[in-house]
């Protein structure tokens, strides 16, 4: 494919900071054991990270299975495996998830499920590096871009305040 177009390139950069986002919700959830949630989040970068890698190299795919298919044809062409079972893997996270409650093992699964997904992103992401990558929330944007009047000005998302934890009080202490 030759260099994309400006359009092209704002949806490049779309997919990978939506991606990103996606997988970073997918952990907090998974941190908090709303496994229902993180696969649903899991799903949504895995395929945005897909369907970047097609669209620079100029292919469409726009529905699930056209996505499942390109993710292992890239596992096949790159000779790596976390890439080419992502949605495999994926279709498993629920079953894990479910006899996870029964079995200590099957915790112990759902964590090499999630290591092998978001490894797999990563990889899907590197496959693409961005020219101008957007600063995350927690960055502050680069000097440069405050200097250059044909970028736009970052929006900011009002971030909601954390909840201060509670501490747990030693009843015994106070007798």
């Amino acid at each position: 494919m030759s260099q994309p177009s400006q359009q092209q390139r704002a949806r490049l950069t779309r997919y990978h900071g939506q991606s990103i986002r996606l997988l970073r919700d997918a952990m907090n959830e998974a941190r908090q054991s709303r496994w229902l949630r993180c696969e649903e989040l899991l799903w949504g970068s895995a395929t945005l990270a897909v369907k970047r890698v097609a669209l620079s190299r100029g292919d469409d795919v726009d529905d699930r299975p056209a996505v499942e298919q390109y993710a292992q044809s890239l596992g096949r062409e790159r000779n790596d495996r976390r890439i080419r079972d992502l949605f495999s893997r994926l279709n498993s996270f629920a079953d894990v998830a479910d006899r996870m409650r029964e079995s200590r093992a099957e915790a112990q699964r759902l964590i090499a499920i999630l290591e092998d997904v978001t490894s797999a992103v990563e990889r899907l992401w590197d496959m693409l590096p961005l020219d101008n990558p957007p600063a995350s929330p927690d960055e502050p944007a680069s000097q440069d871009s405050y200097d250059n009047p044909d970028t736009p000005t970052p929006r900011r998302r009002s971030a909601r305040p954390r909840r201060p934890r509670q501490r747990r009080i030693n009843r015994d202490d106070d007798e």
